[in-house]
């Protein structure tokens, strides 16, 4: 049996102490300082935008040896709004399990699980044009019990990983398992809590899933199984190089 990764011992003692959580955040994150802390703070700004009642924890899984990324999104655990102090539970810590994305993601997922979410919205980091209506655009149909995976329409997404949907990803995805998912690459996207648990029991996390295949994984696994899969129009996708730190 291959486990999946997990945050490691502090995250874990902090996850016991939060205890529960209707929605979680993840933002997986490697060597791309200013990004990610942008991107944290436009999901935080989302959630007092759409969803000032529910409990929500941001998660950020870092792969960098440096902690200089995780400092900075720990910070934003207290920020102030109109004046006032809004507490938001913000944990950022390193994952186990090899290097990538895919492995950061089931880190988020478990500490979700751990938190019997009834949601998680997962956001790329690099993601430079990112608004915090990104947020429920993305979990309102998981939260709503009306949907397992939510993925993004992009209004465009030009940088290779969207020139490979549009050209291959899509018309195979289609022609493969009979449905039109615009961007079965999608690296942004919402989970429910019963998917997360199922992906969690896969015996692949010790492969290529664990690295940068994650995604084309999860869609075709949500497909073939027959969960409840969504997408939702949210603005243009574009990313920028990541920044050391």
């Amino acid at each position: 049996m291959i486990y999946p990764p997990v945050l490691r011992a502090r995250a874990q003692r902090k996850l016991k102490q939060i205890q529960s959580a209707d929605l979680v955040i993840g933002v997986p994150s490697y060597r791309n300082h200013n990004t990610t802390l942008a991107v944290a703070r436009t999901a935080l700004a989302g959630v007092q935008r759409h969803y000032p009642s529910l409990r929500v924890v941001l998660i950020n899984a870092d792969a960098g040896e440096a902690a200089d990324t995780r400092r900075a999104v720990r910070r934003l655990a207290l920020h102030a709004k109109n004046g006032s102090e809004i507490s938001n539970h913000v944990l950022s810590e390193r994952y186990t399990g090899p290097l990538g994305s895919g492995s950061a993601i089931a880190a988020v997922l478990d500490a979700a699980l751990a938190l019997d979410a009834r949601a998680t919205v997962v956001f790329d980091s690099d993601t430079a044009s990112i608004d915090p209506d990104w947020l429920a655009g993305l979990a309102h149909l998981v939260l709503d019990d009306r949907a397992d995976l939510v993925l993004p329409r992009y209004r465009y997404w030009l940088q290779s990983d969207g020139l490979l949907s549009d050209l291959v990803f899509f018309p195979l995805f289609r022609a493969l398992w009979g449905q039109s998912v615009r961007y079965p690459l999608a690296t942004d996207f919402a989970i429910g809590s019963h998917l997360a648990t199922a992906l969690l029991d896969e015996d692949v996390w010790g492969t290529a899933v664990a690295g940068q295949g994650v995604m084309p994984w999860l869609t075709t696994f949500a497909t073939v199984h027959g969960w409840r899969l969504a997408q939702a129009a949210v603005g243009e996708k574009s990313t920028e190089l990541a920044m050391p730190g």
